[in-house]
C-alpha cells in the first residue's frame, strides 16, 4: 500500500499505468523567479543583474510593440472588411423613364456596373476571409505543437483551456495566441483564477495587450523529474469509506506536490460513482 493514502483510504493495490509524461516535468506559474543565491552562480554581481533585468525589460519591449503591430494589422483588415457592400441597382423598363432612350439606356448600363463591382466586392470579401481562416490556422498549429512540446500535466493543460474559454472572449484568446508562447500562456492563465479575472476586467484591447506583455515577461517555469503516479486503488464500498475517500480527496487537491496521487483517487472514486 502506498503509505500517502493509506489512512483514510480502504484500497487494494493493482498494477499502475506507465507514467503519462517521461523525462522532466515543468510546472509554469505567474510571478519572478527566486534570486539567485552566491553558491548557484558564483559570478553573479549587481551588474550582472542590472544588465539582465535591461535586456528582460528590452525584449518584454519588443514583445508588445511586434503584438501591438500584428493587432492593427489586424484592425485594418477588419476596417477593409467592413466596406459597404455595392448594392445592384433596380431593374427597370423604358416606361419607368416615360420612354425616354437615353435615360433607360444610362441606367441599364450603370445597372450592369454595379452588378460587375457587387461581384468583385463578394469575391474580394471570401478571398479575405479564407485568408483569415489561413492565418487563424497558423496561429493555431503553432499553438498546438508549443503545447505537445510542453512537459505539463496534460489534465491541468485541459483544465487551463476550458477556464480560458470559458472567460474570455474569442477576441482575446485570438490575441494569447498572437504572443510568442500561447501554450505556456494559457496554462500558467487558466491555472491561476486571480490573474484570468484580472484579464477578463480589462476594459480596452490596449489594457489587455499591455497585461498580457507583463504576463509573458514574468512566467517561471520549474522543472523538476517526473515521478510515476502512485498505483491506483480500488475504493471500498460503504457511505463511512465514501466520507473518507471524499476528506482524502480534499486534502490531497490542497497539496500540489500530491497531484499524481489526487488524480489516481479522484479516477476511482469517479468510476464508482
Amino acid at each position: 500500500m502506498s503509505e500517502s493514502l493509506e489512512q483514510g483510504v480502504d484500497q487494494e493495490v493493482i498494477d499502475a499505468d506507465l507514467p503519462e509524461e517521461e523525462g522532466d516535468e515543468e510546472e509554469i506559474t505567474i510571478g519572478q523567479p527566486e534570486a539567485p543565491t552566491g553558491e548557484d552562480e558564483p559570478d553573479e554581481t549587481p551588474v550582472i543583474r542590472k544588465m539582465r533585468a535591461e535586456l528582460k525589460e528590452k525584449a518584454r519591449i519588443e514583445r508588445e510593440v511586434k503584438r501591438e503591430l500584428e493587432q492593427l494589422k489586424s484592425a485594418q483588415v477588419a476596417k477593409q472588411a467592413a466596406e459597404i457592400e455595392p448594392q445592384i441597382l433596380p431593374e427597370k423598363t423604358l416606361s419607368d423613364f416615360d420612354y425616354d432612350e437615353s435615360a433607360f439606356v444610362d441606367h441599364y448600363n450603370k445597372r450592369a456596373e454595379s452588378i460587375v463591382s457587387n461581384r468583385a466586392y463578394a469575391a474580394k470579401q471570401a478571398q479575405k476571409h479564407e485568408e483569415a481562416q489561413a492565418a487563424y490556422q497558423t496561429q493555431f498549429n503553432a499553438y498546438t505543437a508549443q503545447k505537445d512540446a510542453l512537459k505539463v500535466p496534460k489534465e491541468r493543460m485541459k483544465e487551463a483551456e476550458e477556464s480560458v474559454m470559458s472567460v474570455l472572449d474569442t477576441e482575446r484568446q485570438n490575441m494569447i495566441l498572437q504572443t510568442g508562447t500561447p501554450a505556456r500562456m494559457v496554462y500558467a492563465i487558466g491555472n491561476s483564477p486571480e490573474q484570468l479575472a484580472k484579464l477578463a476586467a480589462c476594459k480596452t484591447r490596449d489594457e489587455f495587450n499591455r497585461e498580457l506583455g507583463r504576463i509573458e515577461a514574468t512566467l517561471v517555469t520549474t522543472r523538476r523529474k517526473a515521478v510515476a503516479p502512485d498505483p491506483e486503488v480500488r475504493i471500498a464500498a460503504g457511505s463511512n469509506s465514501a466520507s473518507r475517500n471524499a476528506a482524502k480527496l480534499e486534502e490531497l487537491a490542497n497539496d500540489p506536490s500530491k497531484f499524481s496521487e489526487y488524480r489516481a483517487l479522484k479516477k476511482r472514486m469517479e468510476t464508482k460513482q
